[in-house]
């Protein structure tokens, strides 16, 4: 029995697809504005609205394109042959259209920081850009890794194209760990702050024992100089 025969589990599927790789792309748009702010604005004053912003980008967007994709078209979501956007009847660009904006307005946005960066590596300013090099850096290399996964997405419009469908598939997969690697784990800012979130926890245990040693040694000074006062008082008495 084929997974695509029940349609509403087929629909259901198709439209959190939809959800969820359309957020990676606003995630990513997220990425070029906050590069745009760091470099170009620089100013902090509203910047916890501005995280309010970005996580309205970056979940409450693809709700509503998925939501206004569902009204106009939900038959298209799921096929014959898988559970994702038809490509015959179009509604494959409900999420290619936002994929290929959001590729074209981030480029930009790389443009305008390579720019900026060159600049102010010519004032010899660098040290102060270290973490948004560190941020552009990463931008650059999954932006076209990006790209290149959802290439294969889109060359696997049917059965005889399984292989593409295949590469897709392993690539998709592995999304999130090179997200983990430039993002994180390669990232300066993120390397910096678990440095200091490391040297915080070791002094504060540093602190906490040199405590507990002074409290014990107080303790056993208390104990011990009453039993000397014992034997004075008796040898006195004597």
């Amino acid at each position: 029995m084929k997974q695509t025969s029940n349609e509403i589990v087929c629909t259901t599927v198709a439209a959190l697809l939809h959800y969820f790789f359309t957020s990676v792309f606003c995630w990513m748009l997220v990425e070029g504005i906050h590069l745009y702010f760091q470099l170009v604005v620089v100013f902090k004053k509203a910047l916890r609205r501005r995280f309010v912003a970005y996580y309205l980008i970056g979940w409450g967007v693809p709700l509503v394109l998925v939501a206004i994709s569902l009204g106009f078209g939900h038959a298209y979501y799921g096929t014959d042959d898988n559970c994702w956007l038809s490509v015959q009847s179009g509604m494959i660009f409900a999420f290619v259209g936002p994929m290929l904006a959001v590729i074209i307005f981030n480029l930009v946005i790389l443009g305008i920081a390579l720019r900026v960066i060159s600049r102010r590596l010519v004032n010899k300013t660098e040290d102060k850009h270290k973490n948004i090099r560190s941020s552009l850096k990463a931008a650059i290399l999954l932006l076209p890794l990006l790209g290149m996964t959802w290439l294969f997405g889109l060359l696997s419009v049917d059965r005889h194209t399984i292989f593409f469908e295949y590469i897709f598939a392993i690539l998709n997969s592995l999304q999130g760990f090179f997200i983990f690697i430039f993002y994180c784990w390669r990232n300066t800012e993120v390397r910096s702050q678990l440095a200091r979130k490391k040297i915080t926890f070791l002094t504060a245990r540093e602190h906490s024992g040199s405590v507990t040693i002074g409290s014990t040694f107080g303790v056993m000074t208390n104990r011990v100089m009453p039993s000397r006062q014992t034997v004075t008082i008796s040898v006195n008495h004597c």
